[in-house]
């Protein structure tokens, strides 16, 4: 008799849309549970999510009673897991504590038993978890079958649960069959019964072991007809059904009462081979690619994969700064509730919703790309915040918040938060409306992927009689995405200060081609902070003139909001700039005895919605032509700059002492969901600019105020 452990994890994060747990739902996880019903000898191993079954508990409350039915009758084992499936590795540990305890009761308390198992999330496996499980009393987990070839197992001699160990305490892991991962649900049942056999001819003892998204059966493109309509699924569990006397399905914990350990590992951090691909740089990436297309051709790949591996997960946090700003973030509100050991259950709650994984990372599903699950993040830090009666007052304070080895600049207080990155061009990285529970400042930049070298092969589309995995399938959602591969050269943030040429286009900045007279963007400010003020200078050539930037910020308790003062000098650089190699100087930067050019000053601001009208621009008051998020223009004389967010009640509001030009475009960014390559809304650009006609030794200065306002 051949064991055949067949798990389903089903999830949809924090913050996603109604409707899309409506559809999964109706799509993929009410049918599969009613036919699974219908073959009480196919046992299954299922885990939801917190996220997901909080919803199905308040919306769908007989699929919870069907899920007891089953359980009760031994068909069906609960598999636990973190509440809000964080990556545990990426969170506290006394938070990844709580997530398992807080879940495990929860299940135990729903089901009347208490989860023998815990579905790793994203399989992302890290050296200090068996000793974290093991406290927690959890006796098994699964990770991938590539997880043991990592560690320098023989690719054949991975099967069957091993023991995986740290400070002498011990828990189960059973390694997934990755061939039957890509076979079921896209290849017919009989495909995947004979992998099992074939596999069990070889190994005495073998025991078969699945684990996969319940997305698949339903709800990723073109299954929900494939596995339902068309019954790949029932023709599954009546292929098992059949095979009983040769291939029994097991649950977890059953089969675990009888059987022997094959011995310890010590796995490698990892996650699933598609992570890992995807965690790497496009140029790594790509590299990667053709070297596994390469050895699968030359028919070397099942004898050379143990030795050919991407990166890990933590290194998405390396290659994108957003999400480590976001991580940096959900860690800084959890110092905080921690150390508010007054903060109500509720508040708890709402850190854990905030490390919900799926914005944090990016490969084929949207993930960080997605600005709403950003928003959902960002929202609970805030709420949890304000549920621990947290910042009330206004504090500044300077710390490495980010850990790239540099202060930042945190402000917080009742009507604003703020973090000012003196290395980054003395920008603000980020801006938050606590009271509306809103991360204005929540901009994820223009960046090459790996997969961008494939929207050629999107546009030519696909055929196929059966429904291709998300890893194979390429098609786009609409024609001419390749005019959106633009890259930004600096960080999508705030009080970004550039100096341009005179008659600087829109095009130019929308397609990262304006001129930079001086290193300005992106560059190293010097800080100083006293009695609410934020003060930032810089001084860096520009032709044979130096300029010195300095810009004051202004906080108040009693205001949600700051003021930004700017000055800006001109002088002649001592010597003059130098000589190239060929001996030629920069052209004089003083035509006339003036410094000639153009001073701007960069938001980069979130409204959500591009396109949704009640979120628009009010430009001196009044709705400028395209006034939403998307809209795009050239603007004179501007004097007041308002973003207003209906749906929400509040705007946010730039005055300028001085009237200004202003350039707007939404960022947009070309990124890759299980659907097809697609154009992403990220944010507004807003360039506020002045002409600036200084004669050595003059100075200029302007005066910007930032305001939340209610609406």
């Amino acid at each position: 008799m051949i064991p055949f452990l067949f798990a389903v994890h089903s999830h949809q994060p924090v913050g996603n849309f109604g409707w899309v747990f409506e559809k999964a739902f109706a799509e993929s996880y009410e049918p599969f549970l009613e036919l699974l019903a219908e073959y009480p000898e196919v046992r299954v191993g299922l885990h939801y999510s917190g996220c997901l079954l909080e919803w199905i508990e308040d919306h769908r409350p007989a699929h919870v009673d069907l899920l007891k039915s089953l359980t009760d009758r031994g068909q069906v084992e609960i598999i636990g897991g973190g509440y809000y499936e964080p990556i545990f590795s990426a969170i506290p540990e006394r938070d990844a504590r709580a997530q398992v305890q807080t879940y495990f009761d929860h299940l135990e308390a729903v089901f009347g038993r208490r989860p023998a198992g815990l579905w790793l999330t994203e399989r992302v496996w890290d050296t200090s978890l068996p000793a974290l499980f093991h406290d927690l009393g959890v006796k098994y987990t699964l990770v991938d079958d590539s997880h043991f070839r990592y560690a320098g197992l023989a690719p054949e001699d991975v099967w069957g649960p091993f023991i995986a160990e740290r400070e002498g305490k011990g828990l189960v892991i059973f390694p997934i069959d990755q061939k039957l991962r890509y076979m079921i649900p896209f290849h017919e049942p009989e495909d995947s019964i004979a992998h099992i056999r074939e596999r069990a001819e070889k190994h005495e003892g073998f025991v078969a072991c699945y684990g996969d998204d319940g997305e698949k059966f339903g709800v990723w493109p073109d299954t929900h007809e494939w596995v339902f309509e068309k019954g790949w699924l029932e023709r599954f569990f009546r292929a098992l059904t059949d095979a009983k006397d040769e291939i029994r399905t097991a649950l977890f914990s059953d089969y675990l009462e009888g059987a022997e350990p094959r011995g310890r590992v010590y796995l490698p951090p990892a996650s699933y081979e598609e992570m890992m691909e995807w965690v790497l740089p496009p140029a790594l990436g790509r590299r990667l690619e053709d070297l596994m297309e390469e050895l699968k051709e030359e028919g070397r790949w099942d004898e050379l994969a143990p030795f050919v591996r991407g990166g890990h997960w933590d290194m998405f946090l390396g290659k994108y700064e957003e999400a480590n700003r976001m991580q940096k973030r959900m860690l800084l509100c959890s110092s905080r509730i921690a150390d508010r050991k007054d903060a109500p259950p509720e508040a708890r709650r709402a850190l854990y919703r905030s490390q919900c994984n799926c914005a944090y990372w990016h490969g084929v599903f949207g993930g960080l790309y997605l600005n709403f699950l950003r928003h959902a993040l960002y929202r609970e830090m805030l709420e949890a915040e304000a549920l621990a009666g947290l910042n009330q007052g206004l504090t500044i304070e300077r710390k490495d918040y980010d850990v790239d080895g540099y202060e930042e600049i945190l402000v917080s207080a009742a009507g604003i938060n703020a973090i000012v990155s003196p290395r980054l061009g003395g920008s603000i990285v980020a801006l938050e409306y606590p009271q509306k529970r809103f991360s204005i400042g929540n901009v994820l930049g223009r960046r090459e992927e790996t997969y961008h070298g494939k929207l050629a092969q999107a546009a030519a589309g696909q055929d196929a009689d059966t429904p291709k995995t998300i890893h194979e399938r390429v098609a786009a959602k609409e024609e001419g995405l390749e005019k959106f591969l633009v890259y930004d050269r600096f960080p999508r943030v705030s009080l970004q200060d550039h100096l341009t040429s005179p008659g600087i286009t829109l095009e130019q900045i929308e397609k990262e081609q304006a001129p930079e007279l001086s290193s300005l963007a992106g560059a190293r400010y010097q800080a100083a902070v006293d009695h609410g003020r934020v003060t930032l200078s810089r001084e860096s050539a520009c032709g044979e003139a130096t300029i010195k930037v300095e810009k004051t910020l202004r906080f108040k308790a009693d205001r949600a909001g700051f003021t930004a003062d700017y000055r800006i000098r001109a002088d002649r650089s001592a010597g003059g700039p130098p000589a190239n190699a060929a001996g030629q100087r920069p052209a004089p930067q003083f035509p006339d005895g003036k410094l000639s050019a153009r001073f701007g000053v960069e938001f980069n601001l979130t409204l959500l919605a591009g396109d949704e009208p009640e979120r628009h621009y009010l430009l001196n008051g009044a709705r400028p032509e395209n006034p939403t998020m998307i809209g795009r223009g050239a603007h004179e004389d501007v004097t007041s700059l308002e973003l207003v967010n209906g749906p929400d009640g509040f705007a946010a509001r730039i005055r300028a002492s001085a009237p200004a030009r202003l350039f707007r475009f939404p960022v947009e960014a070309v990124s890759q969901s299980e659907s097809g390559f697609e154009r992403t809304y990220q944010g507004s650009c807003l360039w506020l600019t002045w002409p600036l006609k200084l004669a050595a030794g003059e100075s200029w200065s302007v005066a910007l105020d930032f305001d939340f306002l209610e609406r």
